[in-house]
């Protein structure tokens, strides 16, 4: 998340509805065996429904960024939001791009313009349409 080259770990919380805990990466130390790993909070406190991420270049600046969803059990707005990394993986801009949640989501380039779009749907009820964000960016 940080562009030094080390896999890192990111975090959300997946169950249950009305509980609250963070969206979080994890630094790689040098040492994964030996050394801390670092957190550093995308955002905090958010619904414990958090249960669909990808990571991607957003924006196009070479930094990775990040989609989060909200599941459709959780409180209105059930937003799926883009984090796009303004710093290093330490600063975020938060944009949200629905309300109406996912249960997952996939980002790909889907409509071959070389820029990542989010594909997802959410589930519970007799149907839940498939949804998809084509990114309209830089």
């Amino acid at each position: 998340m940080n562009g030094d080259g080390r896999p890192d770990i990111i975090l959300a919380p997946a169950e249950l509805k009305g509980g609250t805990h963070r969206i979080a990466w994890y630094e790689a130390p040098a040492d994964a065996k030996s050394g801390g790993w670092k957190q550093h909070i995308f955002e905090g406190p958010v619904e414990t429904v958090v249960h669909a991420l990808a990571v991607a270049d957003f924006d196009g600046d070479g930094t990775l960024d990040l989609v989060a969803a909200h599941m459709h059990q959780g409180k209105s707005p059930q937003e799926v939001v883009v984090y796009l990394n303004a710093g290093g993986g330490l600063h975020w801009n938060r944009q949200v791009i629905a309300t109406t949640g996912s249960h997952d989501v996939v980002a790909a380039d889907l409509d071959g313009d070389g820029r990542p779009d989010i594909l997802g749907a959410n589930h519970g009820g007799p149907f839940q349409p498939v949804e998809l964000w084509l990114n309209r960016g830089k």
